[in-house]
């Protein structure tokens, strides 16, 4: 009878570079004779590497798996190690906002009165071969209404408010996108005479872009979603709310995930088909988020009195890029649910929201799921937490409030009392590993912990993220008469003070290869200073 090891080596290694990298971690753990494939392979190396980081591979053209192996190692040991390869300082004058899209960074000023200008840097990365590239073009939107701008380099689209509506433009260029039927998208919502009327956010997914818009009417204050084919000009959704309690993001390019409250005012996650709603009519009129069809809808702990505010902050699913030897994986990326009044935020995978909502399709479980039934999968509930960036699987944020064995509520601080911020990494199997591998060897249930493991290099942590959200927080009692948990394991990356070149940063963003501090002169009205360190 035949076995593995009357396998040749060479048919052994084809099988691994078709398998993903846990598999390959599993096979090498059944005999010796795989691991030893495994070991003297640097192909399958390269792969079981790439899948341990959450990366996927480029074009085969110019490097040897061995000079890509090389590379993804010392990009993993820099951001380990939080050593940049090149840090640079901007200043901006008169700067009004900023932003980081995978390794782009955009931001707009006024140094003259009448002059208003949109920068784009593309930060290098030495490791992947990415040059810098910096371009400026004037924009003639009004300050005063600049909340938000988003972009897609993959398309050369940049996304700007204007007093009306919005300005589809090229980013290389600032002149109207040649792919635009029309080159403005009318924020004609129907509502009669209005006070003002505020972009607070946008997203873009491929051919949709969308905008939450805050109206002061001469009755009420309301906010609305809307939703745009970009390139048609066709508006295709108009979801409205009578109060401040709207987040949206981009799910897929068919689905949009929305964040609102209930009937009975708590907070629920609606996936949205865009192409049935748009198919059944209701792109012609405003609907509510409660009343629109959902695919399926999620639900949060009820809070003892309903949030004033909610938003939903992720990044735009990578694309691939052909001249680069690795990339970040467009599988998944993470979605934080924003809970304002009481600085709660919820962190999830998309790979959890779709895997809920394949078995909604699949009739194994019910369109509309509480809170209990669907948290047992990856998701994080932080108590007390401010989430500053997210870019992909990575979020920037400040610890949670937590409670230490002896029952005591903190964050983390730093020797002078600061309280520390940190890199969390998602993506990682090395975390999810790990974390098994805690939990059966300690049996711990419910508790919330760091492991440091010699596997790991010394400035990380692999963080099992068994969190909870206390009743202090603002949940109701009556509901949860326990603490509620929560597990998702991350990799943990504390960020060193030494980075900081001023005092604790105002914001910290986040992108691909490159981390940028911002830091708000206090003695000299909208003047920022960007410290960008790239990997």
């Amino acid at each position: 009878m035949s076995s593995l090891q009357d396998l040749p080596h060479e048919l052994i290694e084809r099988i691994f570079l078709e398998a993903d990298a846990e598999t390959i971690a599993r096979c090498r753990q059944v005999c010796r004779h795989l691991n030893l494939v495994a070991t003297q392979s640097i192909a399958v190396q390269y792969k079981a590497e790439l899948g341990m980081v959450g990366f996927e591979d480029g074009p085969s053209e110019g490097l040897t798996p061995a000079e890509r192996l090389e590379r993804l190692q010392r990009r993993k040991a820099a951001w380990r190690e939080m050593k940049p390869s090149n840090t640079r300082v901007i200043t901006a004058h008169k700067a009004w906002w900023k932003t980081v899209y995978g390794d782009h960074m955009l931001w707009v000023s006024s140094p003259k009165l009448a002059e208003k200008k949109l920068h784009v840097l593309r930060i290098p990365s030495v490791i992947r071969g990415i040059a810098e590239k910096e371009w400026s073009f004037d924009i003639d939107t009004n300050l005063d209404k600049l909340d938000a701008i988003t972009m897609d380099p993959a398309q050369n689209l940049v996304i700007l408010p204007q007093n009306d509506g919005l300005s589809v433009r090229c980013m290389s260029t600032g002149v109207p996108h040649p792919s635009a039927v029309a080159p403005e998208l009318p924020l004609d919502l129907g509502l009669g005479e209005l006070n003002s009327r505020d972009i607070e956010n946008m997203a873009v997914s491929e051919n949709y872009v969308g905008a939450t818009v805050v109206l002061d009417t001469t009755q009420r204050i309301k906010q609305a979603v809307v939703i745009f084919d970009w390139k048609s000009g066709n508006k295709l959704l108009q979801l409205e709310e009578t109060s401040l309690n709207i987040g949206f993001a981009f799910l897929t390019n068919q689905y949009l995930l929305l964040a609102h409250l209930s009937a009975k005012g708590s907070v629920v996650l609606s996936v949205i088909d865009i192409h049935a709603a748009v198919a059944t009519g209701y792109n012609g009129r405003s609907v509510s988020c409660s009343d629109i069809p959902s695919v399926c809808r999620l639900e949060l702990p009820r809070s003892r009195s309903p949030p004033k505010e909610l938003r939903i902050e992720t990044s735009p699913a990578h694309r691939k890029r052909y001249d680069i030897p690795f990339h970040p994986s467009s599988n998944d990326q993470i979605f934080a649910v924003v809970i304002g009044d009481y600085a709660t935020t919820l962190l999830l995978p998309r790979s959890t929201i779709m895997d809920h909502l394949r078995k909604v399709v699949s009739g194994e479980r019910r369109p509309t799921s509480p809170w209990a039934e669907w948290s047992s999968s990856k998701v994080a509930l932080f108590d007390h937490s401010t989430v500053w960036s997210v870019n992909g699987m990575t979020t920037v944020m400040e610890p949670p409030a937590i409670t230490d064995p002896e029952g005591d509520r903190r964050r983390d601080e730093g020797s002078d009392g600061e309280v520390e911020f940190y890199l969390y990494d998602f993506a990682s199997l090395e975390a999810q590993r790990l974390a098994k591998e805690k939990a059966q060897n300690t049996g711990v249930k419910k508790s919330h912990f760091w492991t440091k493991n010699k596997q790991l290099e010394k400035n990380s942590t692999v963080q099992y993220r068994e969190t909870f959200m206390s009743s202090r927080s603002g949940y109701d009692r009556r509901d949860h008469k326990r603490d509620i948990y929560t597990k998702f394991p991350a990799k943990r990356i504390s960020v060193p003070k030494e980075l900081w070149a001023r005092s604790y940063p105002d914001e910290v963003h986040v992108g691909d290869d490159c981390m940028v501090f911002v830091y708000e002169d206090r003695d000299e009205f909208h003047v920022c200073h960007y410290e960008i360190m790239s990997f």
